[in-house]
């Protein structure tokens, strides 16, 4: 898949530690989440 980021543009975005494509418990580190444009409070215990 591909796309854009700028500004104006809704996106759902994750960004993580380190390389699933190589590593695939990579993907449990888990930096920054967008959904739909707004960042995500990833905060344990608080929903979101």
């Amino acid at each position: 898949m591909t796309g854009a980021l700028r500004d104006g543009l809704q996106a759902d975005l994750v960004l993580i530690d380190g390389d699933p494509t190589t590593d695939i418990t990579d993907s449990l580190s888990i930096r920054v989440v967008w959904r739909r444009g707004e960042r995500l409070d990833r905060t344990p215990g608080i929903p979101g």
